[in-house]
């Protein structure tokens, strides 16, 4: 299964964005899916250079949690915006195991923007 509409089902899909919402609060973050030949590449922004304040060691803290997960990293750019990314390789893909990998990179991106920016702007 790798229609992406078909993958979604059940979410807000428009385009390449799909709108997650989480069922415990009224939060929800935006994740881009672009579609290559194999794979589903996941991507969210989490904080842009003029959201994180001054004292927020970024590099750190995306290191942490980089070192310590094997499902989603962070990247941050030469400009200091911060984006979440996973990937997943379309043969033998369910929308389980999708829609799974997609609320996590959505859950953990709302989350370090949060910790960072003290907002939920996504």
């Amino acid at each position: 299964m790798s229609d992406l509409a078909t993958l979604c089902h059940g979410l807000r899909l428009r385009g390449d964005l799909v709108h997650v919402s989480f069922d415990d609060s009224e939060r929800a973050h935006a994740v881009r899916v672009t579609e290559h030949a194999d794979t589903f590449e996941l991507e969210a922004a989490v904080a842009s250079a003029s959201h994180l304040p001054d004292s927020a060691p970024a590099a750190l803290q995306l290191w942490l949690r980089n070192h310590s997960s094997r499902l989603v990293h962070f990247r941050l750019s030469p400009r200091n915006r911060i984006t979440a990314h996973a990937w997943l390789p379309k043969p033998g893909l369910t929308l389980t195991e999708f829609q799974f990998v997609l609320r996590h990179l959505a859950a953990a991106s709302d989350r370090l923007e949060f910790l960072l920016t003290g907002q939920d702007r996504e």
